[in-house]
């Protein structure tokens, strides 16, 4: 099985998020970097949009992955609360 045939079916599936990313996204979107490219509003409608089509994830694990940004580690977090769930979901009849 090629690499791509493996990630197929994650590539069809929704987005993911977890209440650090989710965090970390309303910070980005606030931080007034942005100029006059979107309004604060269309920033705020476009992360809600985001959260309507995303499917929330829970993050169980009790350790840290320790990257270099402590501040990114909720990305590991997620990626691995993700594939346990498409695992639990894979060995489902």
């Amino acid at each position: 099985m090629s690499s791509s045939q493996a990630c197929a079916p994650v590539a069809a599936r929704r987005g993911r998020l977890c209440a650090g990313l989710w965090m970390e996204y309303q910070d980005l979107l606030g931080r007034p970097v942005w100029g006059n490219v979107t309004t604060a509003d269309e920033r705020h409608e476009g992360l809600a949009a985001l959260a309507r089509q995303a499917r929330w994830v829970t993050v169980y694990y009790g350790w840290r992955p320790n990257l270099p940004d402590e501040g990114d580690n909720h990305l590991i977090e997620l990626a691995l609360a993700v594939l346990d769930r498409l695992d639990a979901a894979d060995a489902q009849p």
